[in-house]
């Protein structure tokens, strides 16, 4: 016997891939072997399931396949049927079956000659015989399409039930909720399982958070420290570099204060400090703040243990020394302005430029 493998993942035969997967990671974690309450053989037809469902060649195979024997299965051979049944004509057979049952019912129970005709037809029955798709005709037969078990649980608990994989002693499913849902007051419905202190903790610091019962705090386990930039618990040497990074761009930890507690911070390799000490810069970052406020020609150097922007090689401050201009350009001035061949000297003198005299 072919098993269904829908059923035992309790999705429809049209689930999507997304939906054969989500099937799956619960049944497999609620039923793991390693669990208190796991089922070793039931856990096995899960995977079985998943495997042959997850792949498309493999489900196409055992669609066909599975689909062949049902249909040999169920299939009522009717060799004096002309045509296929439709469904309003299967539905009009059924209930006039079910009244003829009432009518001879009515009779053997009737006293007197007076015929008491009680037909109750189920609601149910009929319920799913006029909506439940396909109902359908092949050949001479008539084949019903029951729903899984997992379905008639979610059906009566709710979406987050699922059946248990058992059956009590009438043969319906015994239902459970699925991993993370518990059953309400009533056991009537599937309610999402209160988070516990220690859930909330790790949802906030990251799975090496904790929670303090002490103070009400979440905190972090032994070995580990939360991140001021990562927003989580993390090793704790890596948070010491993290904490000085976000007070102090681009630096990391170099050692503690003499109260043995402060951290304190230095420049990254490569990296020195702004005159301000609110955050370190690279070389090329200095430099282009110097180019920014002053031309191409200037670069960022040192004075006196600050950092101070001058003109680089061939190129010399304008008179009111606020911008580098070329050495070139200022030669052309000194040209122009005392003549031929004249050049400059590198001086401002009284905010003009030293030019040598002509020859």
């Amino acid at each position: 016997m072919i098993k269904d493998y829908y059923d035992i993942l309790g999705i429809s035969r049209d689930a999507s891939k997304e939906d054969i997967k989500r099937a799956y990671y619960i049944l497999a974690h609620q039923y793991h072997p390693d669990k208190n309450n796991g089922k070793d053989q039931r856990f096995k037809e899960i995977n079985e399931a998943y495997r042959v469902l997850s792949n498309d060649k493999s489900k196409a195979e055992y669609d066909r396949t599975y689909t062949s024997s049902q249909t040999t299965k169920n299939e009522v051979k009717s060799p004096n049927l002309k045509r296929k049944l439709t469904t309003k004509e299967s539905f009009g057979i059924l209930v006039l079956i079910l009244v003829l049952i009432g009518i001879f019912s009515g009779e053997n129970n009737t006293k007197n000659n007076d015929t008491l005709i009680n037909t109750q037809v189920d609601t149910t029955l009929i319920k799913s015989l006029t909506t439940e798709q396909p109902m359908s005709t092949k050949g001479d037969s008539i084949k019903i399409i029951e729903k899984t078990k997992s379905q008639i649980c979610q059906n009566s608990y709710g979406e987050n039930s699922v059946w248990s994989g058992a059956n009590n002693t009438s043969g319906s499913p015994i239902c459970d909720c699925m991993s993370g849902y518990e059953w309400n007051k009533e056991q009537t419905d599937c309610i999402l399982k209160p988070k516990t202190n220690d859930q909330i903790c790790k949802d906030r610091n990251g799975i090496f958070g904790t929670y303090n019962s002490l103070d009400n705090t979440c905190g972090c386990v032994n070995g580990y420290a939360y991140g001021a930039i990562s927003k989580q618990c993390i090793n704790f040497i890596a948070s010491r570099d993290e904490n000085c990074s976000a007070k102090y761009p681009n630096t990391s930890f170099l050692k503690y204060g003499t109260d043995g507690k402060t951290n304190i911070c230095d420049c990254n390799a490569g990296y020195f400090w702004n005159n301000e000490r609110t955050a370190c810069f690279s070389q090329s970052m200095l430099n282009q703040q110097c180019v920014t406020f002053y031309g191409t020609g200037s670069y960022s150097t040192t004075e006196n243990g600050k950092n101070v922007c001058d003109c680089s090689y061939d190129y010399n401050w304008n008179t009111q020394r606020n911008y580098c201009v070329s050495t070139e350009s200022i030669n052309q001035l000194c040209a122009r302005d005392i003549g031929r061949n004249s050049y400059f000297l590198g001086t401002i003198t009284n905010g003009k430029y030293d030019c040598s005299q002509p020859y």
